[in-house]
């Protein structure tokens, strides 16, 4: 299945849907920190009302909140914030077949390899898998041999979808950095909530040691609710970088898979990425430099084939020939001596 009609490429419709993913765990780590502290509040209402208070549950509210409306800004202005990191996480995701794409491209324009992609980070096998491909590409000889390259050891030897370090220190970076505003936007939340119940309840309630006691209590209450958040909002955050990892790699083993089958000498395979996998751009690039260069090497290597054929045809007519004339003049000698 391929994107919804709106989007022009697959990698746009996977910066989109992994933007919203990433921005949508701390939307849900807010509304649960929410329906927690609501029920809380309410717990603190009972609290109120058999200690006295009178009023209704929306004028309960209403005094706690009468403080804290500014945080929906905070909380509005992270959410956008984590939307454009899932985008940028989204672009670092697939850069490199980005940058691979950018190769293939300048090959086929100038035939020319760039020396700057060489340089790039050799620890990831995609950039190790490209740039075999390239190398490969280059090497062919004039009179059309199949050179046996030198493919590493780690990538004849891929079985399956292997951890990118890379990938998940960059997504980790990220994670750390929106738990650390997560907590910092609950934690003085919080706080102020704390402060503006001991407040309310020091001046609506009689100061007893006991309703002292349990408002300060409260702080814990509170804590147990942060520490809660956080909790759910790593582990979405793991299945989340789980899940990226898995279908971006995916695409990467596929990758390394068919290039590995190419420099072994089968022209006639092409990339072919699932319909819903990111770097269909780069594959329809590759597949056009693998027809352009790999098709008309083997093309010409096939003329060769068939004009030594021909050749050889050719010469071993005229050695017929040759023989045959020489063998009818013989006949000819033998007839004319028993004339004689």
């Amino acid at each position: 299945m391929g994107p919804p009609f709106f989007f022009q490429t697959q990698d746009s419709y996977f910066y989109l849907r992994t933007a919203l993913r990433f921005a949508f765990i701390p939307f849900l780590v807010f509304v649960f920190a929410g329906q927690a502290t609501y029920l809380v509040l309410r717990m603190n209402y009972s609290f109120f009302v058999v200690n006295g208070f009178e009023q209704e549950l929306s004028t309960f509210f209403d005094v706690i909140f009468s403080n804290t409306s500014s945080y929906a800004f905070s909380i509005m202005s992270y959410l956008i914030v984590s939307f454009l990191a899932g985008l940028y996480l989204s672009y670092i995701s697939l850069k490199p077949f980005d940058e691979i794409e950018d190769c293939a491209y300048k090959i086929l324009e100038t035939n020319q390899l760039d020396s700057s992609f060489l340089h790039k980070k050799k620890s990831r096998l995609i950039y190790k898998s490209a740039t075999l491909l390239f190398e490969y590409i280059f090497s062919l000889s004039s009179d059309y041999k199949k050179p046996k390259p030198d493919i590493p050891y780690e990538l004849m030897n891929i079985k399956s979808n292997k951890l990118d370090l890379i990938f998940y220190l960059q997504y980790s970076a990220f994670v750390f950095i929106s738990l650390i505003i997560q907590y910092t936007i609950m934690n003085s939340f919080f706080n102020l909530l704390h402060k503006e119940l001991i407040n309310e309840g020091l001046n609506l309630l009689d100061q007893t040691p006991m309703i002292s006691d349990y408002l300060a209590s409260q702080h814990i209450t509170f804590s147990t609710t942060i520490t809660l958040s956080l909790s759910l909002s790593l582990l979405l955050y793991m299945y989340l970088g789980t899940r990226l990892h898995y279908f971006i790699n995916g695409v990467s083993y596929g990758f390394n898979r068919d290039i590995i089958n190419i420099v072994q000498g089968d022209h006639s395979i092409r990339l072919r990425p699932r319909n819903h996998d990111p770097a269909q751009e780069m594959s329809i690039t590759l597949n056009e430099l693998l027809a352009k260069k790999l098709t008309y090497k083997d093309n010409q290597k096939k003329k060769l084939e068939l004009q030594s054929i021909q050749d050889l045809n050719f010469k071993g007519l005229d050695n017929s020939l040759r023989n045959y004339d020489k063998t009818s003049e013989v006949e000819s000698e033998v007839v004319s001596m028993l004339l004689k």
